[in-house]
């Protein structure tokens, strides 16, 4: 299976989420899973060696880069960010897409890809506007599953009609 783990911040970072992110990366490269982190280009790096390095963790995966935007306001960077990868060529080939970021997710989703979406935030129940979008998007045919990173968050999603089959904690 070729999983694309799209991440739409720089790496390497001292942010605790690029941590986990490396971590769940390495973890599936080492069992044997096909795995390629997608981030935002810093000049010509990183590579995966740097990502394993600083992380300091085991596993081949490889990384891919793609342009990164101009803006520094973060919510125009997440939406420009995951239209550039939902619609370059950088899911060409992939089983999979893997992200923490709801907006890849409706992006990849909108682009005929099958995606997994994995987070801690109880969505369902800290931003009840967004309840409606977090429906249509996870009970999509080619959404493959939440995994999350506790009860807590899975339980939000069960009350907001999120299918139980479509979600799994794993921490």
């Amino acid at each position: 299976m070729r999983i694309t783990y799209a991440f739409d911040n720089p790496m390497p970072s001292t942010k605790t989420d690029t941590e986990q992110l490396a971590n769940t990366v390495a973890a599936l490269a080492r069992r044997g899973l096909s795995v390629d982190l997608l981030l935002p280009a810093q000049g010509a790096g990183p590579t995966a060696d740097e990502i394993r390095r600083y992380y300091q963790v085991t596993g081949d995966f490889t990384v891919s880069l793609f342009p990164p935007t101009s803006t520094d306001r973060r919510t125009v960077q997440q939406v420009l960010h995951a239209r550039r990868i939902a619609s370059g060529p950088y899911l060409n080939g992939c089983d999979v897409v893997y992200t923490r970021q709801l907006v890849v997710v409706a992006q990849a989703l909108r682009a005929g890809h099958r995606v997994a979406f994995e987070h801690y935030r109880p969505f369902g129940d800290q931003y009840p506007p967004v309840q409606p979008v977090l429906r249509t998007m996870m009970r999509h045919p080619r959404f493959v599953g939440a995994i999350l990173h506790s009860e807590h968050a899975r339980r939000s999603f069960e009350r907001i009609g999120i299918p139980a089959e479509r979600l799994l904690v794993a921490h």
